[in-house]
């Protein structure tokens, strides 16, 4: 397409990753954008136990403590949705705020459903200050030496 351009690799998060980030996005600040995305990837195939993963890495990240509320979901009003999502969407897109809002909820009580290993990870993180690498399928150097993990443990110090 550019002759004049050599190929090149770009380095990104995997949808999981993606996924997890915009999850905690969603529940911090509540933007119809955030629920939009979410609802997006909803539609798209993507690994259940990888997102759960990311999330609980990102969730001990995040300021906020322990399990998120989902709850928080129901902050957002439907008309607000409507009204700042038209601007970002296609002409011939149709925009069902209550679709969105229904199925986004669904797909985010899925992710957010830890597992028990996943729990105990979140719990030891907030109750203890420890990350217990063993409870999560990530290499376990990565995650001990993750300098987002270490600044939230000397932070709750």
């Amino acid at each position: 397409m550019f002759p004049d351009i050599s190929s090149f690799e770009v380095a990104t998060y995997s949808i999981e990753e993606l996924t997890a980030q915009k999850l905690i996005a969603c529940l911090a600040r509540s933007e119809p954008r955030d629920l939009y995305d979410l609802y997006m990837i909803s539609k798209q195939e993507i690994s259940t136990e990888q997102t759960q993963t990311f999330a609980t890495i990102y969730l001990c990240m995040s300021a906020n403590n322990n399990k998120p509320d989902i709850s928080r979901m129901k902050e957002f009003e439907l008309k607000k949705i409507q009204q700042e999502l038209q601007q970002f969407i296609r002409n011939n897109e149709k925009l069902d705020p209550k679709l969105i809002w229904k199925n986004t909820s669904i797909f985010l009580e899925k992710i957010l459903k830890f597992n028990k290993k996943q729990q105990k990870f979140i719990d030891a993180f907030f109750k203890e200050n420890k990350i217990l690498s063993n409870l999560v399928d990530i290499d376990d150097i990565k995650l001990k030496q993750n300098p987002a993990l270490l600044h939230k443990l000397r932070k709750e110090k």
